[in-house]
């Protein structure tokens, strides 16, 4: 009866409300996770899906695709930390979900941020589509995870994550009234010496042609 017990709470951790174990397993991509200080923030990242802007990863919803699952990654060394998950599609009209383990599942559209403690060590998400969005083409997508420090506040660190730093946000640095330097006109001083070197050519032509003509 004790190993049945025993059998019977392991299945219900399982398949327990949430957790993806029974859908993403390790043959699944890990994620990988870049440090702040190695974000891409060159602009023309956000059109290179082979790119990482600001840490973010490209992944695609398919539509109508045989073969095609939902992307699922994971995520090592969690305990103890929290996870702030943030997602955009493009366009930014999609509709987007993800769900991870002790994460309720949450579908929005465009833009999804939430940061929340780890259900554990290992942590499953996945990404799947819903409404009209998915029902005609294909959904881009890029997502980032990030661990909380482990030498931090796993809540105070949520808190004071700012949550808007999306690759689209990399366009901010470019206004819609941004217009380049003018060329700046050549200083008094350069105008004055190229005088003088016009003045000095044309003297030294004029000897030159007294002393040889």
């Amino acid at each position: 009866m004790a190993v049945l017990g025993l059998i019977v709470v392991v299945i219900s951790l399982i398949w327990m409300p949430g957790s993806l174990a029974a859908v993403c397993t390790t043959s699944n991509p890990a994620y990988v996770q870049i440090a702040e200080s190695q974000y891409n923030r060159n602009v023309s990242c956000i059109s290179d899906t082979s790119c990482r802007p600001l840490g973010f990863q490209h992944d695609i919803l398919h539509y109508q695709v045989n073969g095609k699952s939902n992307p699922c990654v994971w995520i090592d060394n969690a305990d103890g930390r929290a996870i702030e998950v943030m997602v955009q599609t493009t366009p930014p009209s999609s509709m987007i979900c993800v769900q991870g383990d002790g994460y309720n599942t949450i579908c929005q559209e465009g833009t999804i941020n939430e940061c929340k403690m780890a259900a554990g060590n290992r942590v499953y998400f996945k990404f799947y589509c819903e409404g009209q969005s998915c029902e005609t083409t294909d959904v881009n997508f890029w997502f980032r995870l990030t661990l909380s420090p482990s030498n931090t506040d796993p809540e105070n660190w949520c808190f004071a994550r700012s949550g808007t730093d999306f690759p689209d946000s990399l366009l901010s640095q470019f206004p819609n009234n941004y217009t380049p330097k003018p060329i700046q006109p050549p200083t008094k001083t350069s105008s004055a010496i190229k005088i003088s070197q016009s003045i000095q050519t044309i003297m030294l032509s004029t000897l030159i042609l007294y002393f040889f003509y």
